[in-house]
């Protein structure tokens, strides 16, 4: 999603947020606006602003603290908000929104206060609706009962879009082709917001990986995005939903790749890492599946030349975690890419540690410690492999670490059994950013960020916040 879609979203926010301040009595209305949703929009998404306000359980006082921050007006913009709005990606790539209207001569002042403030050109009355542009790019229009808002054009491109407006909102008919689609897939789900994406609109990086688990439309899959606040996490979850066979299978292959995580490397974790993240594999299927990978197969020709990454490979039977440990380490101006990272495997066998003496090349060489640990010369200090146990180790230190990270000890019981799992402590990012001059975020509010994947194609990115945090009041109020 480009930068003008992203503005739009964050000034809409805003104009949902204080209309929902300043509304003091819940309305009831039709589903009659959503006639105005183009029948072949490439995403749809539903946010329920009553729901997130309760979940914020704001005071009085604090309601009018955040009506004060986001507005200049009193509150009252006209939009009946006991009715969720849509927003919608057109098949050109504009995006818009639909809202029930509730008060037309609210949201005209409203709309004139925008105009007094520069903030919106003035509002004229054509064909029967009003119509005035909001930042100069973003063209809203609204009768009695439906308000629709999209964009971005520009100067002569208006024209065009004001048409297709018109046309929308004159329609006279409910949803139809895939936007139905679309909203029986909304209406499955009741979290204060979520999304379903066709393949279409997604960014290139997204669909070059969709493409490889056969997904180039909307008739191979759909992705559905939905966005809750818990307490003190702030939960996005993402699930693809296949629509034909090809799709099913290789979800299916991805789900045996991916074996239950057993959780067996947590003791392994450095006190005070950056990032941990494990995943269960066998290692020989993984090493054909990424032979089937061009840059993969490459790279791992180039590895075999140093040390039998094959065979290190073939010997992975079960948990497998790579961490980043510490800031200090990341921040060493001499070390290399490959000494910021620790890796542990469980391994089946330790044949592969028989030839060990015998890899390296010219720019790194391999000495023997003991008969199961080894160090590997390069740069400006070792990096050290070996097995204690069957535990295999891959660490800027001799031995895999002992310390254990107290995160990982608490959410055991919640990491056994996914199919991907990672954290990152985001406390530690922080100190990075103020270290290296980079200003502060959203993320401030939060400690940590996980990953949780259950089953291929269903995870969850979790945003956490200190215990006893109502996330959803803090993220409003911007405490």
């Amino acid at each position: 999603m480009n930068k003008s879609k992203l503005l739009l979203l964050s000034s809409v926010a805003v104009v949902v947020v204080a209309g929902v301040v300043g509304w003091m009595v819940t309305r009831h209305g039709s589903d009659a606006y959503l006639r105005a949703l183009p029948t072949d929009a490439t995403a749809l998404a539903r946010l329920d602003v009553m729901e997130i306000v309760d979940e914020a359980d704001l005071s009085k006082q604090e309601q009018l603290q955040l009506l004060r921050r986001l507005t200049d007006s009193d509150g009252k913009i006209g939009f009946d908000l006991s009715r969720p709005l849509y927003g919608f990606v057109a098949p050109d790539g504009n995006f818009g929104c639909v809202a029930s209207v509730g008060d037309k001569g609210d949201l005209n002042a409203f709309c004139e206060n925008l105009h007094r403030q520069g903030k919106a050109s003035e509002v004229t009355h054509q064909r029967g609706y009003a119509w005035t542009t909001v930042q100069q790019q973003w063209l809203l229009a609204y009768d009695a009962h439906t308000a629709l808002f999209m964009g971005p054009a520009v100067g002569a491109a208006q024209d065009p879009l004001r048409n297709e407006m018109y046309r929308l909102l004159e329609q006279g008919k409910t949803t139809d082709g895939q936007t139905r689609r679309l909203m029986e897939r909304l209406d499955m789900n009741d979290e204060p917001f979520m999304a379903v994406l066709t393949p279409e609109v997604m960014p290139q990086t997204v669909r070059r990986y969709l493409w490889k688990m056969h997904v180039s439309s909307a008739e191979d899959a759909l992705l559905e995005v939905m966005l809750d606040a818990d307490d003190n996490e702030l939960v996005l979850e993402n699930k693809l939903i296949p629509l034909n066979q090809t799709v099913k299978d290789e979800l299916a292959r991805l789900q045996a790749l991916m074996r239950p995580v057993k959780a067996d490397l947590i003791d392994h974790a450095h006190a005070d890492h950056v990032a941990w993240l494990t995943v269960n594999v066998k290692g020989q299927t993984l090493l054909e599946a990424l032979r089937t990978v061009k840059t993969i197969r490459t790279a791992l020709v180039a590895l075999n030349l140093t040390f039998d990454a094959d065979r290190i490979l073939q010997a992975v039977d079960g948990d497998v975690a790579i961490e980043l440990p510490r800031l200090s380490d990341i921040l060493n101006p001499g070390s290399t890419a490959l000494q910021n990272v620790s890796l542990t495997a469980k391994v089946a066998n330790t044949n592969f540690l028989q030839g060990a003496t015998s890899w390296g090349n010219n720019v790194m060489g391999v000495r023997a410690l003991s008969p199961t640990d080894f160090a590997l010369d390069f740069g400006l200090s070792p990096m050290y492999f070996g097995v204690k146990g069957n535990t295999f180790y891959l660490a800027p230190h001799q031995g895999p670490s002992t310390e254990g990270n107290p995160y990982l000890h608490h959410q055991r019981d919640d990491i056994r059994g996914e199919r991907l799992y990672a954290t990152v402590a985001l406390s530690s990012l922080r100190g990075m950013m103020d270290m290296t001059g980079g200003a502060g975020t959203l993320l401030d509010a939060f400690e940590r960020l996980d990953v949780e994947m259950e089953d291929v194609g269903d995870f969850d990115v979790k945003f956490i916040a200190p215990e006893g945090t109502n996330i959803a009041k803090k993220l409003l109020l911007n405490e």
